[in-house]
């Protein structure tokens, strides 16, 4: 894979030695790393529908579908949450929607409800909102709260600038 291509792209949090999280990009099949700078804390709200995905499924529609195959573009570093949300992609999103209507239905509340971004997480069932204040995510959470089958946590994104020397990977 071309240096710059960067398909499935997801944030891990690695600990250091001293156990302060680490980012890192990861890229191709998880075999490329790169570390990816601390954003400005943001809530988040995270929606569990009652029902469960099948991440063997859910592979198995994405290869049927054909969207597999194709090559991702190659995204920018995440220096900003606006970057973020301009390149954020989940390549399950299209094919669940498809067989699970209600995740189509609450990705659009979660963005009715101000979320500056909503998703799917990795091959479902659960969708997140990114949302710049507290404020917002809590009044999102109360707007949703007619769902009879979901869970609902109210959580905020880390904070914290690693010191990349200390993973043992950058010297």
């Amino acid at each position: 894979m071309p240096s710059g291509m960067w398909r499935f792209v997801h944030f891990n949090r690695i600990p250091t030695r001293d156990s302060r999280p680490c980012y890192w990009r990861a890229g191709g099949r998880g075999e490329l790393l790169e570390p990816v700078p601390a954003l400005p804390q943001r809530a988040v709200l995270i929606v569990v529908p009652d029902f469960a995905i099948a991440t063997r499924d859910a592979y198995r529609w994405l290869d049927e579908s054909g969207t597999l195959a194709q090559a991702a573009a190659p995204s920018p570093r995440p220096e900003s949450w606006q970057t973020v949300d301009q390149h954020a992609v989940n390549s399950f999103e299209p094919v669940l929607f498809v067989r699970y209507p209600m995740l189509q239905e609450l990705r659009a509340r979660l963005l009715r409800a101000g979320a500056a971004m909503a998703m799917v997480s990795g091959s479902g069932s659960a969708l997140f909102g990114v949302f710049a204040e507290e404020t917002t995510a809590a009044a999102a959470q109360h707007a949703l709260s007619d769902l009879q089958a979901v869970r609902m946590f109210r959580v905020r994104t880390l904070m914290t600038e690693p010191d990349w020397t200390e993973t043992g990977i950058f010297r």
